[in-house]
């Protein structure tokens, strides 16, 4: 069975960090704080969609879609909630 991870979760980080970091003269970059609350929402997602990915790979089941992740964050644990 072929599997393909979606990348999703990364272009998502890294649009917010292209559009929304703003590089100041003196060189510093900023960005406002609902876009860093964006990217730590955004990387929690991408967690909970690694480790049901690689759970379904190892356990010879359909991976899931980060859609699925994405909807029903609920029903896939982080590395902290895992009782794995």
């Amino acid at each position: 069975m072929k599997r393909a991870m979606e990348l999703n979760g990364v272009a998502n980080i890294d649009l917010m960090l292209q559009v929304e970091a703003d590089v100041q003269a003196d060189g510093r970059v900023v960005m406002n704080k609902e876009t860093l609350v964006s990217i730590q929402e955004q990387l929690v997602l991408l967690e909970r969609y690694m480790l049901a990915y690689n759970k379904a790979v190892t356990n010879g089941v359909q991976t899931p879609f980060w859609h699925e992740v994405r909807a029903n964050p609920e029903l896939y644990p982080r590395n902290r909630e895992s009782k794995d």
